[in-house]
C-alpha cells in the first residue's frame, strides 16, 4: 500500500471505530486517561502492523480484541506495582 493510501485507510478506520475502541477501553479500565492512551495505542499498532483483514467484521473484531488485550496488560502492570 502506498503512503497516501495508508493514510486514507488509517484515517477512515479511526473515524469509524475510535468511539468503539474508546468505549471498550473505558469499560474495562473506568479511567478516561487510560482509555485515551489505549485508544491511541490500538491505532498505532494498526499503523505498524497493517494487517490484511478478510472483512469489515474481522477488522472490527481485531480492534476490539487488541483494545481488550492492551487493557488487560495495563491492569496487570497496575497490580504488579501495588504488590509488596
Amino acid at each position: 500500500m502506498q503512503t497516501k493510501d495508508v493514510n486514507v485507510y488509517i484515517s477512515s478506520v479511526v473515524d469509524k471505530y475510535s468511539d468503539m475502541v474508546y468505549r471498550t477501553a473505558y469499560h474495562a479500565l473506568c479511567d478516561t486517561h487510560y482509555a485515551e492512551d489505549i485508544t491511541q495505542e490500538v491505532f498505532l499498532k494498526l499503523c505498524r502492523l497493517l494487517p490484511d483483514f478478510e472483512s469489515e467484521e474481522h477488522e472490527k473484531a481485531w480492534l476490539i480484541v487488541t483494545a481488550s488485550n492492551l487493557c488487560k496488560d495495563t491492569l496487570k502492570r497496575a497490580r504488579r506495582r501495588d504488590e509488596p
